[in-house]
């Protein structure tokens, strides 16, 4: 595909081919898409972007299995900030808390949502601050540190990569790398 996020992630597969010249031993890439600010037309606009984030992925997945280092790749997909789930008047939607992550990779062992849904979403609903805005009851560190230990992070580590840690000190809180990914 010649989509931004498309030729990013073809950037993303070369450079992964140069990790032996480079000595690297694992890499981190950043690349990005905008155009999820939705206020209007949410619909149309949500169904074209996903298409697109579709074929991005799938052409870069392909291209990592031809390589045989499909296994050895995790993408985690953020979003800085969420949608209200109630439709604004220009049939869009608007600036809310929490995001959604998507974790992929030939290690992460899909079809499983992290985290509780909301039982009740209407502005009633114990988590629910009105106009479809709920407080996320999982942040985004749950999703960082799970990576990270995948990833061979040091648990000695962690407080510096995630110096948020200490204000979620429930063990309950954090989901082990083990249930996210395949452990090698």
């Amino acid at each position: 595909p010649n989509e931004h996020l498309s030729r990013q992630l073809e950037m993303v597969a070369k450079m992964m081919d140069s990790r032996g010249e480079r000595g690297s031993d694992g890499d981190l890439f950043f690349c990005s898409k905008g155009g999820f600010d939705t206020h209007s037309m949410t619909l149309d606009n949500t169904f074209r972007l996903f298409g697109e984030l579709d074929a991005a992925y799938g052409a870069f997945r392909e291209e990592l299995v031809s390589k045989g280092i499909w296994d050895q790749v995790t993408l985690v997909t953020v979003s800085d900030f969420a949608r209200t789930l109630n439709p604004n008047g220009n049939l869009g939607v608007d600036h809310a808390w929490g995001g959604n992550y998507v974790i992929m990779g030939g290690a992460v062992k899909g079809g499983k949502i992290h985290g509780t849904y909301p039982d009740n979403l209407t502005d009633d609903g114990p988590r629910m601050l009105g106009r479809g805005r709920a407080i996320p009851e999982t942040g985004w560190e749950v999703v960082f540190k799970a990576t990270a230990e995948w990833f061979g992070v040091p648990s000695s580590d962690m407080p510096e990569i995630l110096p948020n840690m200490d204000s979620f000190p429930r063990a309950d809180y954090w989901i082990p790398a083990a249930d996210v990914f395949n452990m090698i």
